[in-house]
């Protein structure tokens, strides 16, 4: 399978969506909503510059069997700025600098360059990126019942073609804590995070790429020079 498609179509290496299709489901929240839910899901999204965390991201079968497991860490500089790295039981990256993508899969010796652009079929982690862009009636979302110290919110695509069933987002003392996520074959991801940094101190150099020698690369920018 082409590294494009393995990054921007799957959920670790399995038929789910990679974790960068669920942030943005949460990024694309609507005005048909409560205003109130978006008014409080957008406030807890936009409470930062910079962030870093580590993730577990877990595929259950309706059964509740695990399918599979990997874990990586995950850093942003708001607006455009990302690096999510897969390390465990293998490795991805995928690095933005706010104009291209870097999608690299060590493993396959392949990269692949794209254009920084919002797809609402492919990038997810414009959760962390930003706030709620309410542009189209795309979700419902609900807030669900919280705590003291933690608020729920679960969005449900208003298209019935979506990819997703349901998104419910978990913030625990004002930072995201999980995302649990069901698709249409009710298979369940779950990522949880943890050690997260609010407003960090990043090195720009982590959002750059260069790519190994010796590795395919696809440049879908059509402006690379190697």
């Amino acid at each position: 399978m082409p590294v494009t498609e393995r990054f921007w179509c799957l959920t670790m290496r399995s038929p789910e969506r990679l974790f960068l299709c669920a942030c943005l489901l949460v990024c694309a929240a609507v005005s048909s909503a409560r205003p109130s839910a978006i008014n409080d899901l957008n406030m807890l999204l936009t409470d930062y510059r910079s962030l870093s965390l580590n993730f577990q991201q877990t595929l259950f079968d309706p059964s509740g069997r695990v399918l599979e497991r990997v874990f990586g860490k995950a850093s942003v500089i708001r607006p455009h700025q990302l690096r999510w790295e897969v390390l465990k039981p293998y490795s991805q990256l995928i690095v933005s600098d706010g104009k291209v993508i870097w999608l690299y899969d060590p493993d396959l010796l392949q990269a692949t360059r794209r254009p920084f652009e919002y797809n609402p079929d492919e990038s997810i982690a414009l959760l962390l990126l930003g706030g709620i862009d309410n542009t189209a009636d795309t979700f419902e979302v609900k807030r669900q019942p919280s705590g003291k110290n933690y608020q729920i919110f679960t969005l449900f695509p208003i298209n019935k073609v979506s990819y997703f069933d349901s998104l419910e987002v978990t913030f625990r003392n004002r930072k995201i804590d999980q995302l649990v996520l069901t698709n249409h074959n009710d298979q369940t991801t779950v990522f949880t995070f943890s050690r997260v940094k609010i407003n960090p101190q990043l090195k720009p150099a982590s959002f750059r790429f260069v790519p190994p020698d010796n590795i395919e690369v696809n440049d879908e920018t059509g402006d690379w020079v190697q």
